[in-house]
Parts: structure tokens; sequence; C-alpha cells
């Protein structure tokens, strides 16, 4: 099946499900409009908001920081780049932050890459545990707890019924005939995940 015809076929399961669990009473009763003759819950799938997942790091021995403080994780593994409270509230952080959030166009490929020296990954993909909350330490605020608390409160279930696909958020989708190496690489995740779970 063609991934846009599939997308078509999905498009309302992926909207009606939200709009009723941003509008439906805490109160709510799946069987007082949920059907006795569909076989189960359709799957959902979603995509959140920009700037509301995490983004991991790592830095490379390729990486060349602007200061010391800087590469203090560098050779140390994966970190959580965003959202990370810590780097944002120390003033001697926030340069940092910012040079490894940053992404570099090159025109020869005339696409966006991240900083040398720096890799980037989207953790759980598949699942909503990496937009739930934007900073899973602290849990004091959330732009989509609520949101999927109410899915789950009509019988929706992570990795079952309820997938997520978060994104590299710093990358845009490419205008027509210009490549992006990120946004292609989503958009083929996204497009298995959706027939993964409408097999399920």
């Amino acid at each position: 099946m063609a991934f846009m015809e599939l997308f078509r076929r999905w498009a309302a399961l992926l909207l009606v499900p939200l709009a009723l669990a941003m509008i439906m009473p805490s109160n709510f009763s799946l069987t007082r409009w949920w059907s006795p003759s569909w076989p189960g819950l359709p799957p959902v799938v979603v995509v959140p908001g920009y700037a509301t997942n995490e983004l991991d790091a790592r830095l490379t021995e390729l990486y060349r920081p602007s200061s010391p403080r800087c590469g203090a994780r560098k050779g140390k593994g994966w970190f959580r780049l965003y959202l990370n409270h810590a780097a944002l509230e120390d003033p001697a952080e926030v340069p940092c932050f910012a040079e490894q959030m940053s992404s570099v166009y090159d025109a020869a490929s005339d696409d966006y890459y991240n900083a040398v020296g720096v890799e980037t990954s989207v953790p759980f993909f598949g699942s909503t545990r990496a937009f739930r909350y934007p900073d899973p330490d602290r849990k004091n605020f959330s732009y989509m707890d609520k949101f999927v608390s109410r899915l789950e409160r009509i019988g929706y279930r992570d990795n079952e019924t309820l997938f997520g696909a978060p994104y590299d958020f710093r990358y845009a989708v490419a205008p027509p005939n210009h490549p992006s190496k990120v946004g292609s690489e989503f958009f083929g995740r996204l497009k298995t995940l959706i027939e993964t779970a409408e097999r399920r």
C-alpha cells in the first residue's frame, strides 16, 4: 500500500482520538461511545509538537569545543541535550548548549548537519515516553502528559495501541527539490511505525 494512501486512511484515526482526548471530561467512559462491533481501539500514532520531545547527544573526538567547559562531556557517552534545565539555568552553560544544539549548512550537499563532533539521537521512538515530560527528571510540567493520560483512560496502551513518533525538531521538512537527510529518515521511520501499528 502506498504511503500516502495509508496516511490518508490514518488521518482520521490520528485526529479524532486526539480531539476527543482534549475535550472529554476526566470521568469519560469508553463504553458510552465505542461500538461493541469494533474489534478494539484503532491504533493512534502521536507526532508531538515542536520542541516537545527529548533529544540526546554525545561528543566525539572530532568535537572542538569553544571552551573547556563545553568539552566536559567529550568522550563520555550519551547525555540529554534537550531538555536540559541544568544547562539552561546556568549562564556559563548556555553557550555550550547553543553550540551543541546548532546545525550547520553544507553547501556541497545542500543540507544541514550537526556541528562537527556532535552526534544526536531521538530516544524512545515508537513510544510516548520521549515526550510525556519535557524534563523527565523533574516532571514539574508537561505539554503532553494530560493528553496521553486521557487516551490511556479510555483504554489506549503505550506500544500496543498508542505510539509516539518523536523527531529532531531542529530540522524542518525540506522544500521541493532540496534534500533533507534527517527529514527523509524520520518519514521513513514514521511510515514503518504506522504500518507496524496497523498490523497489530
